[in-house]
């Protein structure tokens, strides 16, 4: 692994999750973000973790980090990104849409942060076993 030194991850999925699938680069990108923006800046070996859940028909990944988090407002900035189409928050805002303009307005990206405690991105989705109920 490339920031063996850097950083620590944990990925804790329930097996019976594993039979959903998601769109192609849904996680990658967070992960991204979680490690340049979340642990690099920290400047010490940080944790991501990366979890799923059911919550009735819907699935909800969440990808934390604990590295250096975000003041509310900057907070707030990055979710307004998300929807507004600014520069800033461009992976994530990529995430985010294409979710929607596959599942409707309901799905999407959600994130918690603090400052000095890290971030929490969640992700949810609808299940889906094939990429033809995901309209691929």
């Amino acid at each position: 692994m490339r920031y063996r030194d850097l950083m620590e991850y944990e990925i804790d999925i329930p097996e019976e999750l594993n039979i959903y699938i998601l769109p192609k680069l849904t996680l990658q990108p967070l992960v991204e973000n979680a490690l340049y923006h979340g642990i690099k800046i920290r400047r010490r070996k940080g944790l991501i973790r990366v979890s799923g859940r059911a919550e009735g028909t819907n699935l909800i990944l969440e990808v934390a980090d604990d590295g250096s988090g975000m003041s509310p407002e900057r907070l707030e900035e990055v979710r307004t990104s998300l929807v507004d189409g600014r520069k800033e928050g461009f992976g994530l805002r990529t995430v985010h849409q294409r979710i929607q303009i596959l599942f409707g307005q309901e799905y999407g990206l959600t994130l918690e942060s603090e400052p000095d405690v890290g971030t929490k991105i969640f992700v949810k989705i609808p299940m889906q076993t094939s990429e033809k109920e995901m309209g691929a």
